[in-house]
C-alpha cells in the first residue's frame, strides 16, 4: 500500500530554542513523501535565522509574516499546504519518527475517516518524559473533577470531547484534506 502525501504545518513565534528540534523531528519520519510548511509570524528572536538554516528547500517552504497571531500563521500555512493528509505540529513540540507513518495508515485504512489523534508522550523544556496522556483517561487536568457520572466514563470518544478536550493540542491532530 503506497502512503499518501503529506502537508505538516507548523506555525511558529519567538521560538529558536525548539524550531529546529520541530523541523528536524518531522524530517526524521520514517517512509513518507512529505513536505513541512513553515509560517513564522513576526518572532522577534533568532527563529527565522534557525529557519533559514534549512538546506532541505525540496521538502521544507518557509513563509515569514508580520506578526498577526497564532490562527493566522496557521490559517496561512493550511493554505499552502498540498498534500492529501494534513498534520499540524506546534512549533515547540515535537514527533516521534512513527506518528506520521502510524496516523497515514490508520487514516487510509478507514476511508470514512476524516480526522485522527494519538496518546502523547508529555515531555519536559529538556526532553524529559513525564508521562503519556492517554486521550481522556490519564493525566491530570483529564478528566475534570466531577460529583457525579462523566461523559468520558462511557468510553465513547466523542461524548468523551463533549466533556473535556482530551485532543489536548493541535500537534495531535492528523486530518484528511477535503
Amino acid at each position: 500500500m503506497s502512503r499518501p502525501h503529506v502537508s505538516v504545518v507548523i506555525p511558529c513565534f519567538n521560538h529558536e530554542r525548539y524550531i529546529g528540534a520541530a523541523v528536524d523531528s518531522v524530517l526524521a519520519s520514517e517512509g513518507m513523501d512529505l513536505e513541512v510548511v513553515v509560517v513564522d509570524d513576526g518572532s522577534t528572536d533568532s527563529s527565522r535565522e534557525r529557519l533559514e538554516a534549512f538546506r532541505d528547500h525540496s521538502r521544507v517552504q518557509l513563509h515569514f509574516q508580520d506578526n498577526q497571531g497564532a490562527h493566522a500563521a496557521l490559517n496561512r500555512g493550511l493554505e499552502h499546504a498540498r498534500a492529501e493528509l494534513i498534520f499540524i505540529l506546534n512549533s515547540d513540540d515535537l514527533y516521534h519518527p512513527r506518528r506520521i507513518p502510524v496516523l497515514a495508515d490508520r487514516l487510509a485504512a478507514i476511508p470514512d475517516a476524516v480526522l485522527a489523534t494519538s496518546w502523547i508522550e508529555v515531555i519536559d523544556e529538556a526532553g524529559k518524559p513525564l508521562g503519556t496522556k492517554q486521550a481522556w483517561k490519564t493525566l491530570p487536568p483529564w478528566p475534570p473533577p466531577s460529583s457525579g457520572p462523566r461523559l468520558s466514563d462511557s468510553g465513547d470518544p466523542a461524548l468523551a470531547l463533549l466533556e473535556t478536550n482530551w485532543i489536548s493540542t493541535t500537534s495531535n491532530l492528523a486530518l484528511a484534506a477535503l
